[in-house]
This record gives structure tokens, sequence and C-alpha cells, in this order.
């Protein structure tokens, strides 16, 4: 299987790419995998490959553009889990962290959108409104600073993405919320660049992961992005 997700007019985003082992040497993803590329229609397709697949992805030329600020590390965690390790001091007076509310979305939505480029309201819209799924926003004086989610994967695992912050307390602050809501998984994995430097800081804080690097790569050409700002 493979999915294309449209992200806005211009920029789609390639994933679960996934091919049972036995029929890999059947060109069966390379077929499944051209048939989904269709529905970008030209436009610029992103995607996170392994280490062991980019080379092919820019020698096929379906992907020959690595940007290498956006390098991601995948972190996995075993129980337990120890969130108390993470920001136990009071925040600041004018500043809230709010669990979602529908009347929540557009500041959400407006804060993505200064940090990635672009407007992605029906992305959002259905990753905060996801079954078993939490979302947690930062306020400063009313205005979004910063937001995130935690949801269930595929092996169990309380799976933390997006999370997107102004500085490394409220991204912080944002982790901690979103693992002590979500008690029930077999373990916390979470992606994240490895430019952030203070995340790398935080993320140590729980303790030894297990990990595995990805890169970004692009079809046509690399987005701008304010990858300060991204935690995972």
């Amino acid at each position: 299987m493979c999915s294309y997700v449209k992200n806005h007019p211009e920029l789609y985003f390639a994933g679960i790419y996934c091919v049972q082992k036995e029929y890999r040497s059947y060109n069966v993803g390379v077929q499944i995998f051209n048939i989904a590329k269709e529905n970008a229609k030209g436009k610029n397709i992103a995607a996170n490959s392994v280490l062991s697949m980019a080379k092919k992805y820019q020698q096929s030329g379906d992907f020959p553009i690595i940007d290498e600020d956006l390098t991601t590390v995948k972190n996995y965690f075993p129980d337990p889990i120890h969130s108390e390790m993470l920001f136990n001091k009071d925040l600041p007076a004018n500043i809230e962290i709010e669990p979602f509310q529908q009347c929540l979305l557009p500041s959400i939505v407006q804060y993505d959108a200064s940090v990635v480029g672009h407007t992605r309201e029906l992305i959002l819209r259905l990753n905060c409104h996801e079954e078993d799924s939490r979302t947690f926003a930062a306020f400063r004086n009313g205005v979004c600073i910063g937001f995130g989610s935690i949801k269930r994967s595929c092996l169990g695992a309380g799976r933390v993405g997006s999370l997107y912050a102004e500085d490394p307390v409220v991204a912080e602050a944002l982790l901690k919320k979103l693992i002590e809501s979500y008690p029930n998984r077999n373990g916390l994995a979470i992606m994240t660049p490895s430019s952030n430097i203070p995340n790398n800081a935080i993320l140590q804080k729980l303790g030894n992961a297990k990990t595995e690097t990805c890169l970004r790569v692009f079809s046509k050409r690399k987005v701008k992005v304010n990858a300060s700002k991204i935690y995972t």
C-alpha cells in the first residue's frame, strides 16, 4: 500500500509505503507507488525515507532532493515512561495549556501555518478529532504558542506528533501533558528533527531510546519551514 496526502495545492506528502516481504521481488511496490503518485498530478511531493532507501529514491529520480535540515530521528521509549522527569515547575501565569476543543481549532491552524508555511485546516481538524487521541494547545495571553497530539500507533505505542512550540519550556510542558493523558500504551514513539538541539535534551530526560534515522526527501524542491519550532 501507499498513500499521498494533499497538504496544500502545491504539496503532497507520501507515506505508508509498505509491501509484504514475499512480494517485494515482483515490482508490486513500484506499481502501487506509481499509481498512487498519479494523484499528486505533477506537484511537489515530500516523504520521509529510511537511510537504506534514500539512495534508491534518488537514483530512480522520484525523490532527488534531500533536506538535511529536516533529518529526523525515530525514537522509541519502552515502558515505564518517566514523565515526572520532564518540566515540573509552574508555567508563567500568562501561559495556559488547554485540552482540545473545537473553538480552539482556528488558533491551532493559524499557529501551524506560521511553522510550516501554509494552511492545513482539514488535516488538523481530522487529527484533532481522531479516535483514541489527545491534543493540547498552549496559549500566552490568549494567543496560541504551541500544540501537540498523541495517538496510538499500529504497534500500540503512544505516538507523539505533531508537537510545535515557540520555545523548549512550552514544548516540554506539552509533551509531559500528552504523555500523562495517555497512560494505556505500549511504550512511546516520537520522531524528532535532529537539528533541534533543545528537543534532544528534553528527550534525554526520558531515558535511552531505540532510534532510527530518516531523511526528508522531495520530488521537486525543498519546502521552507521554521524547523526551530518543530519538536516532533
